[in-house]
């Protein structure tokens, strides 16, 4: 097994801060500055996803250690086991209750079609980045041409300028989101194999992107509605936090830790929030941003708090099911 990254360790620790920042603020009145600072991070929250589990996928090998159809086999027990799981288990009490005349076949078509129209529509991402999987061969085969890779990032760049507004089987979000899994991919294709923090050509880089992505926001704040200048902030921001780790030797225990809980926290910080969110706003009244500050922290805390406790209590640990259902 390759040795951790403490550069994709940072991504892992910072990621799901940004989905929380985010969802955290999701049923709450905010003020204005604060929703234009959600509407910037919805901007590369996600691709940040994909960028990082293509690096992984390329760094890994690709197909050096899994056939096409191990790995594909694998990532569906991975991703698609918390996916159905989660949704499964809470469309039960929706249909005990729920006005029987809603749940339709054409109601479940939707559920199976459309992944966002589930009960946890947060868990999209698992299903998006399975489909990316099935075309891992395809995109593997690619990279590792010249042509190929010229060809492939024109595409998924036009795919990315030219927005879908079809959500079934995240056809929007993939059309989106698929170049920056292929950024990830090539990216690690060139990084050399072992990166030393603090280095020079690592801090020319980062304050190359950082200023990239200052210029960028600050033309996207200032309305300019162009598609590419969104991919260009995207963009900025995945690479400036990328070379930050290693620029600046950026690396502790408890951002191995947290790294190590990543996944766990993207699939259980909303039904957390969800709950903090009905406790904090909608039964004690708190004002918008404390109660947007209890639902950013608990969003980390909690899921962090679950998984503890069933590393913790032997038989729950026993139990290999909620290894895949919860994501630890």
């Amino acid at each position: 097994m390759k040795e951790r990254l403490f550069y994709i360790s940072f991504l892992q620790f910072i990621g799901p801060i940004f989905v929380i920042f985010g969802h955290a603020m999701n049923g709450i009145a905010m003020n204005d500055a604060m929703l234009g600072l959600k509407a910037w991070v919805y901007i590369f929250h996600m691709p940040l996803f994909f960028f990082m589990s293509g690096y992984l996928f390329s760094y890994n090998g690709g197909f050096t250690k899994y056939s096409y159809g191990e790995l594909v086999k694998k990532k569906a027990f991975v991703l698609l086991t918390p996916y159905l799981v989660w949704n499964f288990v809470f469309l039960i009490p929706k249909i005990l209750l729920s006005d029987r005349h809603l749940l339709s076949g054409e109601y479940f078509l939707n559920l199976l079609l459309v992944p966002k129209a589930n009960i946890w529509g947060h868990t999209w991402f698992l299903f998006a980045l399975f489909e990316i999987y099935v075309l891992s061969y395809a995109l593997n085969y690619l990279s590792k041409r010249k042509i190929g890779m010229i060809v492939t990032t024109a595409a998924l760049l036009l795919l990315n300028f030219f927005k879908v507004e079809s959500m079934v089987l995240c056809a929007n979000d993939l059309m989106r989101n698929l170049i920056f899994f292929w950024i990830g991919m090539l990216l690690a294709g060139m990084q050399p194999s072992a990166l030393e923090g603090g280095t020079g050509r690592s801090r020319k880089l980062f304050a190359l992107f950082t200023v990239t992505a200052v210029a960028s926001t600050a033309l996207w704040k200032l309305g300019g509605g162009m598609k590419i200048n969104d991919f260009i902030v995207c963009s900025s921001v995945l690479l400036l936090l990328f070379y930050l780790p290693m620029a600046f030797n950026v690396t502790n225990n408890f951002i191995e830790y947290a790294a190590k809980n990543s996944f766990g926290i993207y699939i259980l910080h909303w039904p957390c929030i969800v709950i903090m969110r009905f406790i904090v706003y909608q039964t004690l009244h708190l004002g918008a941003m404390p109660a947007f500050f209890i639902l950013l922290v608990s969003g980390w805390a909690l899921p962090v708090l679950m998984i503890e406790t069933i590393r913790r209590i032997r038989f729950l640990k026993n139990i290999k099911a909620l290894k895949y259902i919860m994501g630890i």
